[in-house]
């Protein structure tokens, strides 16, 4: 079995209030996936959660949470490390994306907003 490393790095933390009266307000995230293998065994992951006031879902605040994991994964050949940054390597980051959408809301002094579990193979149909 691989060694396999990763760190996470913040690209935008972001919450904005979108001043809208109190109500009832439907939670309904949008989420982006990029993936890319630089330098042989390193393959990145860019994952984009957003959850945005639109016209077909009012929603009272702006929230953006744009994260990419850096793996290190030794002795793999680069097809077999894009096959784990499609699926897998997701499963790694997205907590850590759900955690910052929660403490975003709670730091900001919000309801919280706990994303539920989710399977990127759900998510993602690539």
């Amino acid at each position: 079995m691989a060694n396999i490393r990763f760190q996470i790095i913040i690209n935008e933390l972001s919450i904005k209030n979108n001043y809208l009266e109190d109500g009832e307000f439907s939670v309904v995230p949008k989420f982006t996936r990029n993936y890319w293998v630089e330098s042989g065994n390193t393959g990145f992951v860019r994952l984009i959660v957003e959850l945005k006031n639109t016209e077909e879902n009012a929603f009272p605040i702006d929230i953006t949470v744009d994260i990419t994991g850096a793996f290190t994964i030794d002795d793999t050949p680069e097809e077999q490390i894009k096959e784990y940054l499609k699926y897998q390597a997701v499963r790694a980051i997205l907590p850590y994306a759900r955690t910052m959408v929660t403490n975003l809301t709670t730091t900001a002094l919000a309801s919280p907003i706990i994303l539920p579990l989710m399977d990127p193979a759900e998510m993602f149909t690539d």
